[in-house]
């Protein structure tokens, strides 16, 4: 768990990304490579999303029910602008329409946007909210639209992550 939240703040720590103007692609150098997130606007306010960061290995084959292993640096820009899969689990009637995965070891983050601003200001932190979703360790996952941090990240001008995790099911 210590590998995980040093992941997640690592990524934190590395908002330093590169602006564009008639796109709502957004770019960020985190310490295992860049990832392109988007850029979209909520009451009037924007904010960045980035959806499916990886922070493991997928826990397949020799990794399967084995702790999670940190992720290895990539070389080339990583997508990260769907909803990545849910873990499986055996409750799977609650998620209709949904396509399970083992390759499930992913990271949310929803971060407010100064539009006046070129460049984070690294002086100025954000407040993080780390949200771990519920369901007993039997049910649940973070690929549901009411676990969007969007309206946190934009009305209350904090950086929100959520957290994909195997249940023990």
């Amino acid at each position: 768990m210590n590998i995980i939240v040093a992941n997640i703040f690592a990524l934190l720590l590395c908002l330093n990304y590169a602006k564009t103007d008639d796109n709502l692609i957004i770019t960020v150098r985190t310490k295992n490579g860049l990832i392109n997130g988007r850029t979209d606007t909520f009451d009037g306010k924007h904010y960045n999303q980035f959806l499916g960061i990886p922070y493991a290995e997928p826990p397949t084959g020799d990794l399967r029910f084995k702790k999670p292993v940190p992720i290895k640096p990539w070389s080339e820009h990583l997508e990260v602008s769907q909803w990545p899969a849910p873990c499986y689990q055996s409750y799977s009637k609650n998620f209709r329409n949904t396509n399970f995965s083992e390759d499930c070891l992913y990271l949310n983050v929803w971060a407010p946007v100064d539009t006046n601003a070129e460049v984070v200001d690294r002086d100025q932190p954000k407040a993080v909210m780390v949200w771990i979703h519920g369901g007993a360790l039997i049910v649940g996952s973070t690929v549901e639209n009411y676990y969007s941090g969007h309206v946190l990240a934009t009305k209350g001008d904090v950086v929100v992550v959520t957290i994909g995790y195997r249940n023990c099911t």
